[in-house]
Parts: C-alpha cells; structure tokens; sequence
C-alpha cells in the first residue's frame, strides 16, 4: 500500500522510508563533519555519550516531526515520486532537503 501524492501518483511507503532514513543519514553526516559538534569518537566519558545520546534522540524527534508536518510529507512524496531507489540511495539531491528540513526546523524553534 502506498500514498497518494499530489498528482496522484501512488507512493511507495517503503521507498518513501528509506528516503526518510537517508535525508536522516545525510544530516547526522553533515553534522559530524562540524568540528565544533561532539563526533562519536569523542565520547569517552559517560557525560558525553549522554549529550551525544540526547543530541541524537531530539534529532530524531525533530525529522519525525518534519515528516509528519504537512510540508515535510508533501517534500517527502514529491521527492519520492521524482527519484528512483538507486538516486535515494546515492544521496541524490538531499543538500535540498537538508535546506527544507532547516529551515522548518528555523520557523519552528521560535
């Protein structure tokens, strides 16, 4: 079974999951290429493999929320219906999603 986007077309619910963990996957990457974050090889003490814990855990939570917005299904569905699994999986086009995600995540926090 799979959802309807805009036009119509049928999407598949497990494509448009694995979309999801990929723009997921490409946030956490892009994170931990900041220097100034707290990477996993830094978390040697149990203070910050908590934060890091926490810090994952509310991002988690905020893409969740993302998705389940109105905006985030309808830029989720319609980059679904515009790219093939190979394309997700390549990490096609997700700097655009990250930009989308942000700036939800941006509006949101106030």
């Amino acid at each position: 079974m799979g959802f309807e986007n805009e036009k119509n077309k049928s999407v598949d619910s497990e494509k448009l999951r694995l979309a999801e963990s990929f723009v997921q996957l490409n946030h956490a990457n892009i994170l931990t290429k900041n220097p100034e974050r707290l990477s996993p090889t830094q978390a040697d003490s149990e203070s910050n493999r908590t934060l890091l814990t926490e810090e994952t855990q509310a991002s988690g939570e905020d893409f969740r929320t993302w998705f389940n917005s109105p905006d985030g299904k309808a830029i989720m569905r319609d980059y679904v219906s515009n790219h093939t699994i190979e394309q997700i999986g390549h990490f096609a086009d997700m700097e655009k999603l990250e930009e989308l995600y942000l700036q939800y995540r941006n509006r949101t926090l106030h």
